[in-house]
């Protein structure tokens, strides 16, 4: 019943026309989920399926296959989530994501960032061209303690321990 409220179609239609859904799957995602009901699979199963106003959402399907004595076909039972915010904040992520490091490799300068939480550290890859290293040697804090001049050191590590990072 939820599969009404979710794309806006009638649950009559959905009795009356038992192929109905069917006929609201994204033709992309079509062929291999049309092949995994055919074959009773079961699983988890992520698709685009076409609402009432022509927009699409994402489902995420378990699907459970019961046999019942004496019962033929096999009864499918399917669970489904509706994951079109999901699905569309993982998307605005990776293009803002994207964006980002359009910004920062366009800079003429090396700018590298911490994650505050992992402590994982990022640096740009004009970094190579600045300074010599590639961008490989970057991948953790090892290397900073080497460039930096013995003199400058203590003052650059009260400076990274404000910020929040760890330079050892």
């Amino acid at each position: 019943p939820q599969i009404a409220t979710i794309l806006g179609y009638s649950l009559e239609r959905w009795y009356r026309e038992p192929h109905f859904g069917r006929s609201l799957i994204h033709p992309d995602d079509q062929a291999e989920l049309f092949r995994a009901w055919e074959a009773n699979a079961e699983g988890l199963f992520e698709y685009r399926i076409y609402r009432w106003d022509g927009s699409i959402a994402w489902l995420r399907e378990h699907v459970t296959v019961v046999a019942a004595d004496g019962v033929s076909p096999e009864i499918r039972l399917g669970v489904g989530l509706d994951i079109t915010e999901l699905r569309t904040a993982e998307a605005e992520a990776v293009a803002s994501a994207k964006r980002f490091q359009e910004v920062v490799d366009g800079i003429d300068a090396a700018i590298g960032y911490v994650d505050a939480a992992t402590g994982h550290y990022e640096i740009s890859r004009k970094i190579e061209a600045i300074l010599g290293y590639p961008v490989e040697r970057w991948s953790g804090w090892d290397l900073w303690p080497e460039l930096v001049h013995p003199d400058d050191l203590p003052r650059v590590r009260r400076a990274w321990s404000t910020a929040g990072a760890s330079l050892t």
